[in-house]
């Protein structure tokens, strides 16, 4: 029993496949001459396939009956001359099949290439990212808060801002009020009870900074809060005893 020549690959098979390796087995160009050329392998093929029994799709006898045309053609005269319109259909459907195999072999190329990305890939390793320890809260308990202390706080928060965001030199006009950021500040004493300073903060703007330090100090003067450091850079904001009246 003779060898079934091998026609499929990784990623295509069929009849277009089988006139591939034959046009490279013969070292052929893709054109209806050479497609004429191998036409009784083609055929040879066909027949060995079924004396094993290997089922074959009806594609690939619509193809050989092409190949058996194209061939009958390039090898009988054309008795008719004036049979244009069969003439014009046989040589449609030579270019249909020319065309066919040359885009069949461009899919073939570029999905080899793919192929061959896909292999680059799997040679390289990647590594999980690598997550900081978990840190355990500490409970730090605040010292008593000085006039200096209020200072260093408002000095750090103003560097702090100046290191993330370039402020203008001039502002026509000042977006915040007192009144206005001491109503939140009351609203957040309300919910929270205490939080830190820095968390009064949305937009990290200057204007904000210096405006919520003010009502802060406001409301510390009226004792409707009071303010402990936490670290020597972070305040404390606690309700006062005569916060809500």
């Amino acid at each position: 029993m003779n060898k079934q020549p091998e026609i499929t690959t990784d990623n295509f098979a069929g009849p277009l496949e089988l006139l591939l390796q034959l046009l490279k087995k013969e070292r052929l160009m893709i054109t209806d001459v050479s497609l004429v050329a191998i036409t009784d392998q083609y055929l040879s093929y066909l027949k060995r396939a079924s004396e094993i029994n290997l089922p074959l799709v009806g594609e690939y006898y619509i193809l050989a009956t092409t190949l058996m045309t194209m061939k009958s053609q390039a090898l009988l005269p054309i008795l008719d001359v004036d049979d244009d319109d069969q003439e014009d259909d046989q040589e449609d459907d030579a270019s249909t099949l020319v065309a066919r195999l040359k885009e069949y072999e461009r899919y073939r190329q570029v999905t080899s290439q793919f192929k061959q990305l896909e292999q680059n890939g799997q040679e390289h390793y990647t590594i999980a990212p690598l997550m900081p320890p978990k840190l355990k809260p500490q409970l730090i308990i605040p010292a008593i808060t000085s006039k200096q202390d209020l200072k260093t706080s408002y000095v750090y928060l103003l560097n702090k801002n100046n290191q993330t965001h370039k402020v203008p030199k001039i502002r026509n006009t000042w977006r915040y009020s007192i009144d206005t950021q001491a109503g939140l500040i009351r609203k957040k004493l309300l919910t929270a009870g205490s939080f830190l300073f820095h968390s009064l903060i949305a937009d990290n703007d200057r204007q904000e900074i210096v405006t919520n330090f003010l009502a802060v100090l406001n409301m510390a003067k009226d004792g409707e809060l009071l303010i402990k450091q936490q670290t020597q850079d972070e305040l404390i904001i606690k309700r006062g005893g005569s916060h809500g009246n």
